[in-house]
C-alpha cells in the first residue's frame, strides 16, 4: 500500500523509531479484517505480529506495539484457529499477555481493553483448553 512504502521509508531514514513499524502493522492488522480469504488473512496477521515484533525488539514494553500483536494474535485465534489444540491455547494466552502488558504500560490503550474484555467476559462461557463453547 501507498501507506506501507511511506512507513518504509520513514522506517529505513530512522531504524529505531518504533512508530512507523507499529503503524506497519496496525495497517497490516486492519487489512487482515478486509482479506478475501483465510491465506489472505492469515499473511496480514503475520505481518503485523512481524511488524509488533520488530517494535518490541527496540522497546520492549511499547504499550501500542504490545496492544497490536495482542489484537492480531486474538483476532487470529477467534477467527482463524489453529486446529491443533495446543497451538490454539499458546495463542490465546500469547495474546492476553500482550494485551495484559499493553494495559499496564498505558492504561488508555481502548483496542486492548476492548479485546481483554472479550477474553475474560464470556471465559466462563467457553473452554479455552477444547474450544467448545458453552452458551450462557
Amino acid at each position: 500500500t501507498n501507506a506501507d512504502s511511506l512507513l518504509a521509508m520513514a522506517e529505513a531514514a530512522d531504524p529505531d523509531w518504533v512508530e512507523p513499524k507499529v503503524l506497519r502493522g496496525q495497517t497490516a492488522n486492519r487489512l487482515s479484517r478486509l482479506a478475501e480469504n483465510r491465506r489472505e488473512a492469515l499473511g496480514w496477521i503475520d505481518s503485523a505480529i512481524t511488524h509488533a515484533d520488530r517494535a518490541l525488539a527496540i522497546d520492549a514494553v511499547e504499550a501500542r506495539a504490545l496492544e497490536l500483536r495482542g489484537v492480531a494474535r486474538y483476532y487470529h485465534w477467534s477467527r482463524y484457529r489453529p486446529s491443533n489444540r495446543d497451538e490454539a491455547n499458546r495463542l490465546f494466552e500469547a495474546a492476553r499477555e500482550d494485551l495484559e502488558g499493553a494495559v499496564q504500560a498505558d492504561n488508555t490503550l481502548a483496542s486492548a481493553h476492548n479485546v481483554l474484555s472479550l477474553i475474560f467476559v464470556p471465559s466462563s462461557a467457553v473452554n479455552v483448553k477444547s474450544g467448545a463453547f458453552f452458551p450462557t
